[in-house]
């Protein structure tokens, strides 16, 4: 009786937090017209799936989140809310999928952790900001936590592990058609696999040789769905401008961006 009211709780906080998640998102979704970049989503959306290949294989960004907007204006209009709905709904299943990966990295001692982590995700300003965008940027955030919470799952998983595996390696080939930052995820996700695998050390060699060749084989499968844009990868990066870039700046500029989202310099707040 008692474990049931507590489900009941937490159902009722994670509702909460769901339902402020929904409403900081959709709080004047179309108060401003789309900006250069975003009009730039909305006329690429507009073409044929063969053009929107093409279009983007001269872009500086892959063709997944153009394809799947394509169909989505089909649903719900070419209008400024309509068009950042989809980035908005993704930002919202974002946040579910936090209190899911909280859950399984916890535990059922950890659900208050897991509702504090979705809460916490649910105020992020960059996050909302990133919601009530015609970009790729918040669906490059959902498909990075739900290759995590595959990852988990698979790592989690003494058998029956084809699921979380495909699973994954179908979100991960998903992230590379979506932004060429996700490589970056794969790469922070392979650090997590070596540190689990050397967890598993006293196992002996072969079964860790099994679980090597497993995760070797999922990598090289991502990579054989990836082949096909993988040359335009290359050659869009090669161009990109600005020279070469600082990563210490980068970081920098990154974790402000995240904690308080955008802000104006300290010379544009400074009264003269």
């Amino acid at each position: 009786m008692k474990r049931s009211i507590q489900r009941r709780h937490v159902l009722a906080a994670m509702a909460a937090v769901l339902l402020l998640a929904t409403f900081l998102r959709f709080h004047q979704l179309e108060a401003q017209s789309f900006w250069n970049d975003e009009g730039n989503s909305a006329r690429l959306s507009e073409r044929s799936l063969s053009l929107i290949i093409d279009g983007t294989a001269s872009d500086i960004h892959p063709p997944l989140y153009y394809l799947l907007l394509r169909g989505w204006r089909e649903l719900a209009g070419e209008t400024e809310f309509g068009l950042r709905a989809f980035s908005t709904l993704s930002g919202i299943v974002l946040v579910a999928l936090a209190y899911s990966l909280g859950r399984q990295m916890s535990g059922a001692m950890g659900r208050g952790a897991a509702i504090i982590g979705a809460f916490l995700l649910a105020v992020n300003p960059a996050l909302i900001y990133y919601s009530q965008e015609t970009r790729m940027y918040e669906l490059l955030g959902l498909l990075t936590l739900l290759s995590t919470l595959l990852l988990v799952h698979y790592l989690q998983s003494s058998s029956r592990r084809a699921g979380p595996a495909a699973g994954y390696v179908i979100v991960v080939a998903a992230g590379l058609y979506t932004h060429y930052f996700f490589p970056a995820v794969v790469l922070a996700q392979n650090v997590v696999y070596g540190i689990w695998l050397y967890g598993r050390r006293e196992n002996g060699r072969a079964a860790l040789w099994r679980e090597a060749r497993a995760w070797l084989l999922m990598m090289v499968v991502a990579l054989l769905l990836y082949l096909p844009w993988l040359p335009i990868m290359f050659r869009q990066a090669g161009n990109r401008p600005g020279g070469r870039l600082d990563p210490v700046s980068f970081l920098h500029e990154a974790v402000a961006w995240l904690a308080s989202g955008p802000t104006l310099p300290v010379e544009a707040t400074t009264l003269t």
